[in-house]
């Protein structure tokens, strides 16, 4: 998955010369075993590749013709938008509670997802980094 969204990056290259990449992504540096695990789940119920910190993001970039980007942190500039806290409690409404068991295993384990991204944002593993990709001069 790694290959085909850096491989998408380079095609609008070709017609942008500047790609922006914003996107959750796992903190930097190890992960302590419950925060692996919560991740582990999130990438089961939503059928999400393994989860990359923005380092490695920044880190294949050169390879793929990108000057090397600066990977930034935003996730405080997002954080007072209570993105999280809206969208549980968005689900927690008596109609989204009631579409969720409708839809069955799927649409409990995409709630629980949800929670779970929540929580991972608040306790700082997960985060939603950013970097602008410029085509390196040398392509």
């Amino acid at each position: 998955c790694v290959c085909v969204c850096v491989c998408v990056c380079v095609l609008y290259t070709c017609l942008f010369c500047v790609v922006g990449l914003v996107r959750w992504c796992r903190k930097n540096g190890m992960l302590d075993f419950d925060e692996e695990i919560a991740l582990n789940y999130i990438s089961e119920w939503y059928n999400l590749p393994r989860w990359v910190s923005m380092e490695r993001w920044a880190s294949l970039a050169p390879d793929a013709g990108f000057k090397p980007p600066t990977p930034l942190d935003w996730s405080e500039n997002i954080r007072p938008l209570q993105f999280w806290g809206d969208i549980l409690k968005t689900s927690l409404e008596p109609k989204n509670i009631i579409g969720l068991l409708a839809i069955g295993d799927k649409g409990v384990k995409a709630g629980a997802a949800a929670a779970l991204m929540g929580y991972g944002f608040y306790k700082d593993f997960i985060v939603f980094g950013a970097m602008r990709l410029d085509v390196s001069e040398s392509n």
